[in-house]
C-alpha cells in the first residue's frame, strides 16, 4: 500500500478515529483496507484539485509504516452508550478520552447510523493563518449509514472542517455552494452546472472562486478571504505530485497482475448487454468493447462497461467473502461503488464499498471472479490503464447514441421522410440507428447517415416539443447542438435555437423531446459509440 506522505505525527494533523459504542459491531480490523482506500481517495480529491493549477495539496494525516508502504493511523475508540446519538455527545465522548489536541482535526468514522456526516464549521472568512478553521481543535464525523460512508463524505466533511463554504463566498448556500458540480455543492441547486463533468463532483471548487484555489488571481475573493488551499492541515508544494490514479470520466482496461487476464463480461448463456451478467477474467484483447471500462461517479467511483452501459455491482447485495460481481443498471448504491488502494508497483486493489472486500481472480487459470478478504496478493492487484476516448467527436464513421437512463438508441423510422419523428429503440445494427456528426463551427448537426436529414426541434422553443428529421441546412440553428462533454463518449446535447436539451422519453418508440437542461439527468446524457 502506498499513496500517503509518511512523515509521522509532527505539527497539524488529521487524526482518524474508528468510534463505536460497546454494543455496536466491531469491524475495526475488517474495515482497515477499505478505510485506508477511502482516506487515500479523499486525499486524492483535494490533491487533484490542486494539480489543476500545477501544485499539490495532501492532507496531513497522522501516519505510520505498514510493511513496505505507509498508512493512516486509525485509533479504535469505544465510547459510552448513547454517545453516538448525535454529533455533540460524540465530540464530548472522544474529547473526554483525551482526543483534544489543538493541532488536530479528529475524523470520526463511526458504527452509528444516526447521521450521514457532520463537521464543526467556523464562520470566519479572514484570510490569514489565524483563521478559526486553521487553529484549535475541531471534529468531523461520518457514520456507517448506507449511501454515505466513503471517500465522498469524508472529503465533504473535511471541506467543512477546513472552512468551506463561507457565507461571503460568491456562490455560498448555508455552508455549501450552488455552482456545481463539486464536492461541496448541492446537486439539486443548479440543473445547469458550471462544471458538468463527472470528475468535477469529486473535486473541490469547480470554478476556483468560492473556497479552494492554490493560485487565486490578485484581488479575487479567494486572494482576500479564507482559502482552504492555505490550510496548515495540508502538505503544500508548488509542483504537482498527483499520481495518475484512476479518475472518473475516463476509459480504462483493467488486467490482473497475477494472470494478465482482463476484466470482462461473461458471454455464456445470453448477451453481454444483459443485466446480471457476471464479471469474468478473459484473455486481454484491445479490440474488445466489453473489456473497456468507463469510470463514473455517483457519490463514489463506479465502473461502467463501455459496451453494455451497465455498472459493476456486488451480486445480490451479499456481503460474504466469495461473493461474485455482476453488471446491473447503474444506481446510487454502495454495491456499485468501488475504492482503489494503490500499491508500490503501480497496480491497485479494487474494494467494494458495501462489502469491504477486494476484487479477486481466485486462480490464474480460471475466469471466475469473486470478492475476497483483502490480502494484497497479486490475484487482488490490477493494472488500471487509461486508453483513448473510444468515441471522440468528429470521427469519420457513424455513431450510435444511447441514453444512459434506458440504454435505448436514438432511432428514426424505416425509410424516413422529412417530418418523421425521432424515436428510440433497443440498440441494434439497423441503419435507422446510425448517425453522423457534422461540425458547424462550435456546434454539431446530427444527421441520419443513410439520408440527408438532420435532427431538428422544428424551430420551436416549446418545452416538451418533439424532435423530427428535416433536410440538413448549414445555417439552421434549429439543427445545431452544443455537445457538452460529461465523460469519455458521454455528452449532453443542447439545441442552439431553444437552449433546451435532447431528452430520452419512456414510452416504447415514443418521440424524443427537448427539455430544460439538466446535466445530471441520465435521460439527457447520451453514450456515443463509433460503429
Amino acid at each position: 500500500m502506498t499513496g500517503f506522505i509518511c512523515d509521522g505525527n509532527d505539527g497539524a494533523r488529521v487524526e482518524v478515529l474508528y468510534v463505536r459504542e460497546a454494543t455496536m459491531p466491531d469491524r475495526y480490523a475488517a474495515m482497515q483496507p477499505v478505510l485506508q482506500a477511502w482516506l487515500l481517495n479523499a486525499d486524492a480529491a483535494f490533491n487533484d484539485g490542486a494539480a489543476r493549477q500545477g501544485q499539490s495539496r495532501h492532507l496531513r494525516f497522522l501516519t505510520e509504516k505498514v510493511g513496505d508502504g505507509c498508512g493512516a493511523v486509525v485509533k479504535h475508540v469505544v465510547v459510552p452508550k448513547d454517545s453516538l446519538k448525535d454529533f455533540d455527545p460524540s465530540v464530548d465522548a472522544v474529547r473526554a478520552l483525551g482526543y483534544d489536541r489543538n493541532d488536530r482535526k479528529y475524523l470520526m468514522i463511526t458504527e452509528s447510523t444516526e447521521v450521514c456526516g457532520m463537521a464543526e464549521y467556523s464562520h470566519d472568512d479572514s484570510p490569514g493563518p489565524d483563521n478559526a478553521s486553521n487553529t484549535g481543535t475541531s471534529y468531523l464525523r461520518v457514520d456507517a449509514t448506507a449511501g454515505c460512508l466513503g471517500a465522498n463524505a469524508i472529503a465533504h466533511e473535511m471541506g467543512h472542517a477546513l472552512g468551506a463554504v463561507q457565507d461571503s463566498a460568491p456562490h455560498a448556500d448555508d455552508g455549501h455552494c450552488t455552482q456545481s458540480l463539486d464536492m461541496m455543492c448541492h446537486d439539486d441547486k443548479t440543473p445547469t452546472p458550471d462544471c458538468p463533468e463527472w470528475d468535477s463532483k469529486r473535486l473541490p471548487d469547480c470554478a476556483g472562486d468560492d473556497y479552494f484555489n492554490v493560485a487565486p488571481p490578485a484581488g479575487s475573493y479567494l486572494a482576500t478571504h479564507w482559502n482552504l488551499a492555505r490550510s496548515r492541515f495540508f502538505h503544500t508544494s508548488d509542483t504537482p505530485s498527483n499520481v495518475d490514479y484512476p479518475r472518473p470520466g475516463f476509459t480504462y482496461t483493467v488486467t490482473n497482475v497475477a494472470s494478465g487476464a482482463a476484466l470482462d463480461i461473461d458471454p455464456a448463456n445470453g448477451s453481454t448487454n444483459d443485466r446480471k451478467r457476471y464479471l469474468s477474467a478473459a484473455p486481454a484483447n484491445s479490440a474488445s468493447a466489453t473489456q473497456k471500462w468507463l469510470i463514473g461517479y455517483d457519490t463514489g467511483i463506479q465502473l461502467m462497461n463501455n459496451d453494455s452501459l451497465l455498472c459493476l455491482d456486488s451480486a445480490n447485495r451479499s456481503q460474504k467473502p466469495g461473493t461474485r460481481s455482476y453488471q446491473e443498471e447503474c444506481a446510487a448504491e454502495d454495491g456499485q461503488r468501488w475504492a482503489y488502494l494503490p500499491h508500490t508497483d503501480g497496480s491497485y486493489s479494487i474494494l467494494n464499498w458495501l462489502t469491504g472486500l477486494a476484487l479477486t481472480q481466485d486462480r490464474p487459470d480460471s475466469s471466475l471472479m469473486k470478492q475476497q478478504v483483502y490480502t494484497g496478493a497479486a490475484s487482488q492487484r490490477w493494472r488500471v490503464e487509461r486508453i483513448a476516448d473510444p468515441a471522440p467527436l468528429g470521427g469519420s464513421g457513424t455513431y450510435h447514441l444511447a441514453a444512459l437512463s434506458s440504454r435505448d438508441a436514438v432511432s428514426a423510422p424505416t425509410n424516413s421522410l422529412p417530418g418523421a419523428v425521432v424515436t428510440h429503440s433497443p440498440r441494434s445494427t439497423a441503419t435507422s440507428q446510425h448517425w453522423r456528426l457534422t461540425a458547424r463551427g462550435q456546434y454539431w448537426q446530427l444527421k441520419l447517415a443513410s439520408t440527408s436529414l438532420c435532427v431538428s426541434n422544428n424551430r420551436t422553443t416549446t418545452v416538451g416539443g418533439e424532435l423530427t428529421l428535416r433536410p440538413c441546412a448549414i445555417t439552421g440553428t434549429d439543427q445545431q447542438w452544443t455537445m457538452t462533454r460529461i465523460a469519455d463518449g458521454r455528452y449532453q446535447l443542447v439545441n442552439r435555437l431553444s437552449g433546451l436539451a435532447l431528452a430520452m422519453t419512456d414510452g416504447d418508440l415514443s418521440a424524443l423531446q427537448q427539455q430544460p437542461s439538466d446535466a445530471k439527468n441520465r435521460a439527457q446524457i447520451f453514450a456515443l459509440t463509433l460503429d
